[in-house]
């Protein structure tokens, strides 16, 4: 019987150690929804956490991204336009009594298209072509006779 009892309250110790709480005893903090990619055009999102004390607060490393409202579950965040060709990311640090957690938020950079996969130019002239493209960048195309 008295193993019965050590065995239980060795179960109990184990179960109150592994409540939800970090070493220091500060409440857990996880990211349970990141992983956010804007398009080019920007716009809004949210990332979801759990755990951690509140009020909780939240921070971006990059200027094109905006933190705005936090609740106790969610950071709201808010994504410029993003001008440039190249893709872009920022990292979204939280935090809730004294724990920190990150996530990347990434957008991706003007997507450039054409509307055919090959133009050919010859020599000796040819009948005029037309190739449509679609970007948000200001494009000049010269055309010379």
């Amino acid at each position: 019987m008295k193993r019965l009892f050590g065995i239980l309250l060795a179960a109990g110790c184990m179960f109150a150690v592994s409540c939800n709480k970090t070493d220091d005893g500060a409440p857990a903090l996880d990211i349970t929804k990141a992983g956010l990619e804007f398009t080019a055009d920007g716009g809004q999102g949210t990332i979801e956490f759990k755990g951690g004390a509140t009020p909780a607060t939240a921070v971006s490393n990059q200027e094109w991204l905006h933190v705005g409202s936090i609740t106790a579950t969610d950071v709201s965040v808010t994504a410029d336009p993003n001008m440039d060709l190249l893709s872009r990311s920022a990292l979204v640090t939280i935090t809730a009594g004294g724990v920190k957690k990150s996530t990347i938020v990434s957008q991706t950079g003007i997507i450039f298209t054409l509307g055919k996969t090959a133009v050919n130019f010859y020599a000796m002239g040819g009948d005029d072509t037309t190739v449509l493209f679609n970007t948000r960048l200001n494009s000049l195309v010269p055309a010379c006779a």
